[in-house]
């Protein structure tokens, strides 16, 4: 027995040890800058991906990855634990030694609040209210009045008589105290769910065209692999060319198979697997192009992103009030002349050519007559003059979508610099759906005419759905595509950021907005004395002063009303 009670007493001298070690403030600070190092070290070096973290073939691609950048203590770094510091075995026990000091720091303060909250002192001798340094002393105050004050303010009044004096004791959110414990419970969540994001959460980008597909995960063996086809992509803007709304069907499949259908939005993500798939950005300057050999193979067929801009003239031409010509034509690479570099496009019409000519660094234009170069008009933005029996007006330079394709097939008799694929009569896109600013404008409204520069020793023009044969190629514009910019997210420590700020901000507003407030009272010989918790004298007089005001109005309501009743307690004069 005597064995028994002596090994109690000892686990709990233990118990109280540890818990006192737990909570002191040099372990606090200890745990929390060991934390705090290892954390940093988690940033500044690389870590491995939280979705390859059980693919030992990932692992392995990572790692030789990292020694192009680390070197030699890539292998060591990795034995440490320093390239996967979220997920290393001394990370997830310092966690839990800082979480246990926090739930230690806590639980020694709960007993202690509990007996505040709903055991308080109520009654103080009358040596404390004669010798408190910090009080408040009134002359003539009315006690009724201020006991009715108190409890409009909220406050729970008590009141005894005894010994010629009459004492209250009035208390206001005595349970706001409980903030602290919610702010720091906060903590704890918030510590948690930063760790078990920086180990589980990753976010993984997809640039996908209309019609394509594109595996998610880097590595193809993935065991988790799933694939994401982009089915279609709307966008819907207003007059003014403002973005309304961007969406995107997609398709989603794993092994081969299709496990999910969803329409995804900027603000409306779809979800599979515990995975989520955002529409993070729209671009809807997209080529699709396929070449064909002699045989009718398809040797080439890609959707081409024209994410450059290059100037293109947007012109009008007009024939006795009639309207024969709106296009934004294909300026050829700046060649020399005696003006300066000048790049020119030509334009055929009514049996007719005409060469549209700019200068570098100018903005107006030349429009000539190709069978008569004599005549020529100089156009700046906005004028117009009669050239080879047509009006002519410039409307002015655009940006018209672009880009220099290096791997397009081209004929055999085709060297030098890549050709470049321009898009005209486009009338929607944007780099990036969160700036919300207008659209780029590259031509009229109408089917999309793509221009391939530097193809064939010259431009070639084809309308959608168009095709032309050159040398042993057959070159085919399939369309204009639109892009969707994916995000795959997975991060399971959503759930505990939310409860965690949830908590902070309960805390907060206990602790700031409803502050608690606890003061005693004695009513003796005329004097009325109160002394506050944690108030100096003058807090006490500013608290109180405007409560006896309050309180005669209320009195004074009362009796208007006719619904006053005598004081059951005395009062001074």
């Amino acid at each position: 027995m005597t064995a028994t009670v002596s090994k109690s007493i000892s686990l709990g001298r233990w118990a109280k040890d540890v818990m006192a070690f737990l909570s002191g403030p040099r372990w606090a600070v200890a745990i929390t800058a060991f934390m705090a190092l290892a954390s940093f070290v988690g940033v500044v070096l690389p870590q491995l991906p939280a979705w390859a973290a059980d693919d030992p073939i990932a692992q392995a691609s990572w790692l030789a990855q990292q020694e192009g950048r680390l070197g030699p203590a890539t292998s060591w770094l990795w034995r440490l634990g320093l390239l996967n510091v979220f997920r290393a075995p001394w990370f997830a026990i310092g966690l839990g030694l800082m979480v246990a000091s926090l739930l230690a720091y806590l639980v020694k303060r709960i007993p202690g609040l509990w007996t505040a909250t709903f055991r308080p002192r109520r009654w103080l001798p009358d040596g404390a209210f004669d010798h408190a340094p910090e009080r408040a002393l009134f002359h003539g105050a009315q006690l009724y009045t201020l006991l009715r004050a108190l409890r409009w303010r909220l406050y729970r009044v008590d009141v005894q008589e005894g010994g010629g004096a009459v004492y209250f004791f009035a208390d206001r959110f005595p349970w706001a105290q409980w903030g602290t414990v919610l702010s720091h419970g906060a903590v704890v969540v918030l510590v948690l769910a930063a760790a078990i994001g920086k180990a589980n959460a990753y976010s993984l980008p997809l640039l996908l065209a209309e019609g394509g597909v594109q595996p998610v995960f880097p590595t193809l063996a993935y065991p988790r692999q799933m694939e994401v086809e982009v089915i279609d992509v709307h966008a819907r803007f207003d007059p003014t060319g403002l973005p309304l709304e961007y969406s995107a069907q997609l398709a989603l499949y794993r092994h081969g198979q299709q496990v999910s259908t969803c329409t995804v939005r900027v603000n409306s993500p779809c979800h599979y697997a515990g995975h989520s798939i955002h529409l993070a950005s729209y671009f809807g300057f997209g080529a699709e192009v396929a070449v064909q050999d002699e045989q009718g193979r398809t040797i080439y067929h890609e959707t081409l992103a024209l994410t450059s801009r290059r100037p293109a003239p947007s012109l009008q031409a007009w024939r006795g009030g009639e309207l024969v010509y709106q296009g934004a034509p294909a300026l050829g690479t700046p060649v020399p002349s005696a003006e300066g570099p000048t790049s020119l496009a030509m334009v055929a019409l009514e049996g007719k050519t005409f060469l549209i000519a700019l200068r570098e660094g100018e903005k107006r234009i030349a429009v000539i007559d190709a069978s008569r170069p004599q005549e020529r008009a100089f156009l700046s933005p906005g004028a117009q003059a009669e050239v080879g029996g047509l009006l002519w007006q410039f409307l002015g330079l655009i940006d018209a979508p672009s880009a220099q394709v290096t791997d397009l097939p081209l004929p055999p008799s085709d060297v030098g610099t890549p050709p470049i694929l321009q898009l005209e009569n486009v009338v929607y896109g944007a780099d990036d759906t969160a700036k919300g600013t207008k659209v780029a404008m590259a031509g009229p409204s109408g089917s999309p005419i793509l221009h391939i520069l530097g193809l064939g020793g010259g431009v070639v023009t084809l309308p959608q759905g168009e095709a032309v044969q050159l040398g042993p190629y057959r070159y085919q514009f399939l369309g204009q595509r639109e892009y969707a910019g994916l995000e795959v997210r997975k991060d399971p420590s959503v759930g505990l950021v939310f409860i965690g700020a949830g908590l902070m901000v309960a805390g907060l507003m206990l602790t700031f907005w409803a502050p608690r407030r606890r003061l005693w009272g004695r009513v003796k010989d005329g004097e009325l004395c109160i002394l506050g918790q944690e108030l100096t004298g003058e807090q006490l007089y500013r608290e109180i002063t405007p409560l006896l005001a309050k309180g005669k109005a209320l009195v004074h309501l009362e009796v208007d009303g006719d619904d006053a009743h005598a004081p059951s307690h005395p009062n001074t004069h």
